[in-house]
């Protein structure tokens, strides 16, 4: 059963806890938010694989680095969030080449909605 959400403080926690815990974790979550200072996080899950992830929101962040957020572009994905980083044109390509990516995703920074 997949799980709806998880805050991203706690799945860090996981990273140094038991990562074996934060693989199972991340198979079954559908949503991700990174709030303030989450994306401090993105390194600790550059080798977890989140394949049920069909919702992801990014608060602005120089942190938002897109070799950092290839993890999160996963199949299900189906909402990209984005209010702010240094991502490339490349970046929205790969995004929006994303398979189920059926809804738009939402660049806030600029305002501009993309479908």
């Amino acid at each position: 059963m997949a799980e709806d959400r998880v805050s991203v403080s706690t799945l860090a926690l996981l990273t140094e806890q038991d990562p074996q815990q934060l693989q199972l974790r991340a198979k079954s979550l559908r949503c991700l938010e990174f709030a303030a200072d989450d994306s401090t996080h993105h390194g600790a899950f550059r080798d977890i694989k989140f394949p049920t992830l069909e919702r992801l929101v990014l608060d602005a962040s120089d942190q938002n680095e897109e070799h950092l957020l290839k993890p999160y572009l996963q199949s299900a994905l189906k909402e990209f969030i984005f209010f702010g980083g240094p991502i490339s044109d490349r970046f929205l390509e790969t995004l929006q080449a994303c398979i189920s990516l059926r809804g738009a995703f939402k660049l806030i920074e600029t305002g501009e909605l993309i479908r």
